[in-house]
């Protein structure tokens, strides 16, 4: 018994001791490593308030450990280690944002995800949004070209096995739903680099890169050749130029969110050749306005070389300017607005939250310009004066229902008047939570005629 009060209190002060090396090792690891970059594909949690930690339920003080917890650089070591062992030993990669492939191909699960069983792509208010706003392109004689870049899944659809294939039963069918229902709802004014992009891949052997959500440099070629012939509508037959290896190897974002990125050697396009090619090329009058993401950042210098005038705004960049903020918002909105073409690269992932994001300003814009053009080629004595005001507000009875909406005057030709003149009428813009934008026209005498 005499033995045994020292043993306890021994015992109880290495339990002591090591809740002390359990408790303040995060810190002292942070002390000594400093806070690592955020990795996986996602920022750190928030430190919750003191409050809530010393004093509420056990939530604040789990979301405390967890938000210490990420930010420990043992916790990185100990996902790229079961991530190394996963793709390397047992031969496949499945997490929240990556899964693998065939060939060691990695994919990205969001474009998986957006394209799943339960989804309906093609029965999108965007699409819609998106419709009206091309009418109205064309009604003020305004160029407006929505490309697609397509997933890496739609390029190399051979690859899409293993644990992809539990993430994708329907992916196929739904993103060749969506490009066809985008094509319909741009009324023609759409670029699918799809066929361009296989036609390249099938000539070079490659397309994206292994470890990564975006293609290979040599991509640049399908993307001019596209831009180049939907706008002119002359072939300049750039797709068919020859290709060489990269100078240099780049890792791929997919890895990075593995935390095992490798350097993978790249292809590009014969420099030599796209110069020559290019300059050869008649360059597209006008102002240009790219709005572009993370596929087109790398092909700003090629893309502007096919242009009088070019000016490229990011789409976060482009999204904060409509929100009136961010450094870009007084450019943005100077450059579209004497734009004389406009072209929006989206990857076929994010075509419906991207239009989600644009679609509004996009309608205000081609809104605008029928204005103008309604301005300058009305012929005044067919509607009043304050008909032609550059918007009305509308009283509510007359589009109930509305939670907002704008009007406008535009020009319309009448084909059957004895002598070829232009009419006036009021097009009215509305919409709502519960329904997608209509338009109406009223005639100068108030009345209004049936939605289209």
């Amino acid at each position: 018994m005499v033995l045994v009060k020292p043993i306890l209190k021994i015992l109880m002060l290495i339990q002591v001791a090591i809740g002390v090396i359990v408790l303040c090792s995060p810190l002292a690891l942070l002390a000594i490593h400093g806070k690592p970059e955020p990795y996986e594909g996602r920022g750190f949690s928030e430190f919750p308030d003191m409050a809530s930690v010393f004093y509420d339920s056990s939530a604040g003080r789990n979301t405390a450990a967890d938000a210490l917890l990420e930010r420990m650089v043992i916790r990185k070591w100990a996902i790229s280690a079961r991530n190394w062992f996963t793709l390397h030993i047992l031969g496949y990669a499945d997490t929240k944002q990556v899964v693998s492939g065939g060939d060691g191909f990695l994919f990205t699960r969001k474009a998986f995800d957006q394209f799943s069983c339960d989804s309906n792509p093609a029965d999108a208010r965007e699409l819609e949004s998106l419709n009206l706003t091309m009418a109205l392109a064309e009604g003020s004689n305004s160029a407006l070209l929505l490309a697609v870049i397509p997933n890496k899944a739609s390029v190399h659809p051979e690859l899409v096995v293993g644990r992809a294939v539990h993430y994708a039963r329907c992916y196929a069918e739904h993103a060749e739903l969506l490009r066809r229902s985008a094509k319909q709802a741009s009324r023609g004014a759409m670029v699918d680099h799809l066929p361009s992009i296989q036609s390249v891949k099938s000539r070079t052997g490659y397309g994206y890169n292994r470890g990564d959500t975006h293609w290979m440099p040599h991509m640049e070629l399908a993307v001019l050749q596209d831009l180049y012939l939907a706008i002119t509508g002359l072939d300049p037959r750039l797709a068919d130029l020859p290709v060489q290896p990269g100078k240099i190897k780049r890792s791929g974002d997919l890895e990075r969110m593995l935390l095992i990125a490798r350097e993978y050697p790249t292809i590009e396009s014969d420099r030599k050749a796209l110069d020559g090619a290019l300059g050869d090329l008649e360059k597209i009058p006008g102002k240009t306005v790219v709005l572009y993401d993370s596929f087109y950042k790398s092909k700003r210098e090629s893309i502007a070389r096919l242009f009088v005038e070019t000016s490229f705004f990011h789409m976060n960049s482009a999204s904060d300017a409509i929100a009136g903020e961010g450094k870009y918002a007084g450019s943005f909105h100077a450059a579209m607005r004497d734009a004389d073409q406009i072209i929006v690269g989206i990857a076929e992932r994010n075509v419906i939250s991207r239009l989600r994001s644009l679609n509004e300003y996009l309608l205000g814009e081609m809104l605008d310009r029928n204005t103008q053009h309604a301005g300058r080629a009305c012929d005044w004595r067919q509607a009043p004066e304050e008909l032609m005001n550059r918007t009305q507000p509308l009283e509510p009875a007359s589009y109930p229902g509305q939670t907002k909406s704008r009007a406008i005057s535009v020009n319309i030709e009448n084909p059957s008047a004895t002598k070829t003149h232009n009419t006036c009428i009021q097009l009215i813009v509305g919409s709502s939570v519960a329904s997608p934008p209509q338009l109406l026209f009223r005639r100068p005498d108030g009345s209004v005629l049936d939605s289209v």
